[in-house]
């Protein structure tokens, strides 16, 4: 069980990350919450799931905050929005922001709690059970663009998910697992791809380029796990090039296990090698979620 204290991290003068651990080995620097607050505006970017919402509202309570303008979901994956309705139920939210494919999940979450069940069998359970949201709370991202009064440039990135987001504000870039999965090491920075089931490689190569040709080389990408990196072009170029080396990799060796696959990209990949460099309950939990980056792309869709 994580024994990790929790705080808040401060990315920049108007931006916390919400680390939203769980009582699990492992699943500490995984989940987090994005808090943006400044005079205009007071938002969330994925409030993270049902069992981690109490944390969550400590947070904004700590921070003095009675109120979030809105609360903007990258996508409804449990770790993500999971604890959207929840949240709602015990802490003042003006608008929900989503994807259109995914607000009628959102009202009535039975299929998504069934499918993510099916995915993540017993981590379903961890994160918890999902809560309706009313509609009324609920705006289209393909029928909003400003926040606060300025404008809010949304972009579609359904590598991940059909129905994921990203998020362009006051310099930061919010992309969730659009160009994988973050983590800092004494060496430098930790990365690996998040391709789950359904897996389109076209649609996520599509995502990763559709963000270099937006990102300014001066936005912070804000990953949904774990943290936040100062060159965005040179990370989704490495991401773009990771996605590759693994997709040859294992294309060439399609009968090896999981464990077998690991050793080799360590030898192909020079950031997901610092795999190594993470503390043993951290691995641990990596390789339960590269069984899922590989199941997607065993599972491909072409």
């Amino acid at each position: 069980m994580s024994t990790h204290v929790l705080s808040p991290l401060h990315i920049a003068p108007h931006l916390l990350l919400l680390p939203l651990d769980q009582p699990r080995d492992g699943f500490h620097h995984f989940i987090s919450a994005w808090l943006f607050r400044d005079d205009r505006v007071c938002f969330v970017v994925d409030p993270g799931p049902t069992s981690t919402i109490p944390t969550l509202i400590r947070y904004l309570e700590q921070q003095g905050i009675e109120k979030l303008d809105a609360v903007l979901l990258t996508h409804i994956h449990l770790d993500h929005g999971g604890g959207t309705g929840s949240l709602l139920q015990s802490f003042p939210v003006d608008r929900v922001f989503c994807h259109p494919q995914g607000i009628p999940h959102l009202i009535d979450p039975a299929r998504l709690w069934e499918g993510s069940v099916k995915v993540l069998r017993e981590l379903a359970e961890m994160y918890g059970p999902l809560t309706p949201v009313p509609s009324e709370k609920l705006v289209s991202t393909e029928e909003i663009a400003s926040l606060a009064g300025l404008p809010l440039p949304i972009l579609p990135t359904p590598g991940h998910a059909p129905h994921q987001v990203a998020y362009a504000w006051d310099g930061f870039l919010f992309l969730a697992e659009a160009a994988g999965v973050l983590l800092d090491t004494p060496e430098g920075p930790y990365l690996r791809p998040a391709t789950p089931p359904a897996f389109r490689r076209d649609v996520f190569f599509q995502s990763i380029q559709a963000l270099r040709s937006f990102a300014p080389a001066t936005h912070t990408l804000c990953y949904g796990h774990f943290g936040a990196h100062k060159q965005p072009l040179l990370m989704l170029e490495q991401a773009e090039r990771q996605l590759h080396t693994w997709l040859s990799l294992f294309e060439s060796h399609p009968n090896d296990q999981d464990n077998d696959l690991i050793e080799q990209l360590k030898q192909h990949d020079p950031l997901f090698a610092r795999f190594d460099l993470l503390p043993p309950d951290l691995q641990s939990r990596e390789r339960y979620f590269i069984g899922n980056t590989l199941w997607g792309m065993r599972t491909e869709k072409r």
